[in-house]
């Protein structure tokens, strides 16, 4: 009886266990190949042939993350992407620069699920990785000018020579602007400060003598402030520390 009793109490016991499943968490990984194509410059078919086979390396797609997987499978992601990028520097060098980045997404399904993406490895491609680049800029104090000389002015405002005044401000503005931030209309080809150029001093060069081209034309006007314009370059990729490669100032003439 008492044994009887006893398998009893063991079923029961094995029953009420039985039903309360036990949940497995198990954290995966997934990868992807982002192409950054605001921080690139080059030719959009070959950077996106080299993107789709980076993605076939990987095993995604394009905005769509590969099989996720309970290990974590970097080094074999990473080893596949690099023989894709060798396989394919030729068809790069076609471009200033490509960049693409290799991210692994990590899922913790246990609760509070949380996920966590963390870029893997870098992939740069293109003729800036072989050739020195820079971009090059222009700043000056125009704003600062114009609105101390319309308050240094205020009381002639109206005449002539507060419109030669302005117009001084205005013209110098307009030739940098036409120079520098224009797209050539013979050529088509890109304004110098939207995309990185070879740094090479046949570039500085032309830069520096357009500009002289625009304070000789324009040295003479009326300025009852200091307008100084520079033009900087900053090397690239990497944007480093800007370095003037030209600077001069329209002096203060009107009193």
């Amino acid at each position: 009886m008492k044994k009887t009793v006893l398998f009893a109490a063991i079923a029961a016991l094995c029953t009420l266990v039985s039903c309360q499943p036990i949940t497995r968490y198990v954290k995966t990984y997934e990868y992807i190949v982002t192409y950054e194509k605001y921080y690139s410059y080059g030719i959009r078919e070959d950077a996106n042939k080299i993107f789709d086979e980076l993605c076939k390396a990987v095993g995604c797609q394009e905005n769509a993350y590969s099989t996720p997987s309970s290990v974590p499978q970097d080094q074999a992601k990473m080893a596949a992407c690099s023989e894709v990028v060798k396989k394919y520097e030729e068809l790069g060098k076609e471009s200033v620069y490509l960049r693409y980045l290799l991210i692994k997404q990590s899922v913790n399904p246990e609760p509070p699920i949380t996920i966590v993406k963390d870029t893997i490895a870098v992939y740069e491609m293109g003729d800036a990785m072989f050739t020195k680049y820079a971009f090059f800029s222009y700043t000056s104090n125009y704003d600062e000018a114009y609105a101390a000389f319309k308050e240094k002015m205020a009381d002639q405002r109206g005449t002539d020579l507060y419109k030669e005044c302005g117009q001084s401000y205005l013209a110098v503005k307009q030739a940098f602007k036409d120079f520098l931030d224009t797209t050539d209309p013979n050529t088509g080809a890109a304004a110098l400060t939207t995309r990185p150029w070879k740094d090479t001093e046949d570039a500085i060069s032309f830069i520096k003598e357009g500009c002289d081209i625009i304070y000789d034309n324009n040295s003479d006007g009326k300025f009852p402030v200091a307008l100084t314009y520079a033009v900087v370059k900053r090397d690239f990729p990497g944007f480093g520390s800007p370095t003037i490669i030209w600077q001069k100032t329209f002096e203060a003439n009107v009193e």
